[in-house]
């Protein structure tokens, strides 16, 4: 490769700062100290081992940690459900047909005010009355009914609540996850 004159002195001082680097002998007696130390170190040390295992752990421990802070809402919301639905069903076995229009509207108010961090349109509640089922339903209605709570009469309250168990972009509930809650009072 033919140089131009003028960048001839530029191209010899690169090619002998790059000459320079190569060769060993040119660098001070610190440099080739540490460069030797680098050197034996990565031939013969073992101090890369733990940020390579580290490295290959991490995915594994990120999905556990993730799983265990998923699997522990689920479990905060069950037990968010289950007061909820027994606060409902004490409610529901005080009333008396002089004091509601509505029941199940009544009682599910009062598990709505008591499943506070539950999303209240996604509870699911049914009620047994007397046996006289009321379906499930997100907003239930029972009005006329009220002449079924009666003095010792026993009424049922149950709610489901959707779950989610995806972590990390896997759902561990393909076919979906339902939280479940029932409790039976004697009425008063």
């Amino acid at each position: 490769m033919k140089i131009p004159r003028k960048l001839h002195r530029l191209y010899a001082i690169v090619v002998r700062g790059l000459n320079g680097m190569a060769r060993s002998d040119r660098t001070s007696g610190a440099t080739r100290f540490a460069k030797g130390r680098i050197y034996r170190s990565l031939r013969t040390g073992e101090e890369g081992n733990a940020l390579v295992e580290f490295t290959l752990v991490l995915p594994i421990l990120i999905m556990v940690v993730l799983g265990i802070y998923i699997v522990g809402i689920a479990y905060n919301n069950q037990t968010v459900l289950t007061n909820a639905v027994n606060i409902g069903g004490n409610y529901l076995s005080t009333l008396t047909p002089s004091n509601t229009t509505d029941p199940c509207a009544d009682t599910f108010t009062q598990i709505k005010n008591a499943a506070g961090i539950l999303t209240p349109g996604s509870i699911k509640v049914s009620f047994s009355l007397e046996g006289t089922s009321v379906p499930a339903a997100y907003n239930p209605s029972c009005g006329g009914d009220q002449s079924l709570l009666s003095s010792k009469a026993n009424v049922t309250v149950t709610a489901t609540y959707p779950c989610n168990l995806v972590i990390e972009g896997i759902n561990f509930a393909p076919s979906g996850c339902n939280l479940y809650a029932t409790i039976t009072e004697l009425g008063n």
